[in-house]
This record gives structure tokens, sequence and C-alpha cells, in this order.
């Protein structure tokens, strides 16, 4: 890795990297692991690279940073929040913040669209916008519509779902995939597995089920069976 620097000249605390381990989106790593653009520092509309240079973000960190980077006020409330509680799943649990952000949204959408689902991502919407879409139809006896129209050139993002609607771009060329097949194996089998039992946790059901810690045997001839040929991928150590 080659010398990092602050706005200020000083070398940056990083150990010595290769940069080898992270593969990296939308990058011809390859190249960009030979000759590295790393950005080291951000404020308000610009950046620093590790060669000291000060850049504009002119793409607002790919649009998540449209009112710009390091302000104070953003990082106090970040940090208030992280210091209160830094996280809760939103399977059968919730935040009181989360609500009022929603209400806060409902308010300021036209029309009717006063229901919203948060996401991580674009590619995450784009997603879940589908699946609902689907699961509305099915509910309402309508389950063979399924067609979905969109724009040539545009981009819906990087999931399964999405990448068919980018038609005629690189995106989709490159890695639009078929469509994916799921072999089943036996999840619980007490001839290739031991287990453990677990207090009951969950996330996806109420009330909350036992879990069960799998540990693998050496040789899993069940599993190695199974159309993955993959010999216990899905078990864990205790």
């Amino acid at each position: 890795m080659p010398a990092l620097l602050s706005n200020w000249g000083c070398a940056m605390h990083y150990a010595a990297n290769t940069l080898e381990n992270h593969w990296m989106p939308f990058t011809t790593n390859r190249d960009f692991k030979a000759d590295p653009r790393l950005m080291v520092k951000a404020q308000g509309l610009y950046y620093w690279n590790h060669k000291g240079e000060k850049l504009v973000d002119a793409s607002s960190g790919l649009f998540c940073c449209a009112a710009g980077h390091g302000r104070s006020e953003i990082v106090d409330a970040v940090t208030a929040q992280m210091s209160e509680l830094d996280y809760t799943p939103h399977f059968q649990t919730g935040h009181p913040s989360s609500f009022e952000l929603a209400r806060m949204v409902a308010k300021i959408t036209p029309g009717d669209l006063n229901y919203v689902f948060f996401c991580n991502s674009g590619s995450e919407a784009v997603e879940s916008a589908i699946k609902i879409a689907l699961a509305y139809h099915v509910a309402n006896g309508e389950g063979q519509r399924t067609r979905f129209v969109s724009r040539e050139r545009a981009y819906h993002g990087v999931n399964i779902c999405g990448i068919p609607g980018c038609r005629k771009t690189a995106s989709a060329s490159v890695s639009r995939p078929p469509a994916p097949s799921w072999p089943m194996i036996c999840s619980v089998s007490s001839t290739c597995m031991g287990h453990a039992r677990l207090p009951p946790v969950s996330w996806n059901r109420s009330p909350a089920r036992p879990v069960f810690s799998f540990r693998p045997r050496a040789i899993c001839s069940d599993c190695a069976r199974s159309a993955t040929k993959m010999a216990s991928c899905w078990c864990l150590t205790k």
C-alpha cells in the first residue's frame, strides 16, 4: 500500500496491505490495485486522497452524502444515537425513531403514499418493491401478474430481481444471472452431524423456537450425496 497522507501531509496509520483481499464492485480490481485511488479524508464538498490531493466530490459520495461530508451536526446526532442504541433489528422489534422518520416521510409524499419500508440501498429497495408488488397480486388472486416494464438503459440495481430490468447495459450483459436453482438438503440429520441445543432465540417468528448449532462430522456422507456436493456447508460449528 502506498503511503497514506492527510491534507496536512502527515502519514496516516494503516498496516501494510496489498489490497488483494477486498473485491470491489463495479471496479477493474487488478488495475485499481496496481494504481489505487484511496480517499482518506472528506470535508464539505471535498475528498483528500492518499497522495494528499484535494478533490471535488462531484457525485456526493455516490449520492449518499448530499448534505456534504463531515457535518458536525450530523456527527453529533449519529454519535448520540449510537451511544443510546446502536442497532435493533426490525424483525418483531423496533425503535421509536424509525417510526417518527416514517411519519415525517409520509407527510411529504404525494397522495396516499403514506407507508414507508426502509432499505439499506437502492438495489435492496428495488428488490423489495418487486417482491411486495408480486405478493400484492398473489393476495388479490391475480398471481399471474408477474410482468414488469423497464426503460432501455435503465439501472435497477444489482440484485437478482433488478438485473433483468437493466437491459442493454454493461451491467446486465455481463452479470445477468440465469434463474437460480436451489437443491434442498436436510437441515437436521442425526446420521451426518451432531448438535447442541441453545437457548431459544428467533427474530423471524413469534413465539421464539429453539435453535440448534450443528457440528459437522469430518466426513458427512449424507451431505456429500446431496445435489450441491457441499459437505455440510450450512452447518455451524459450536
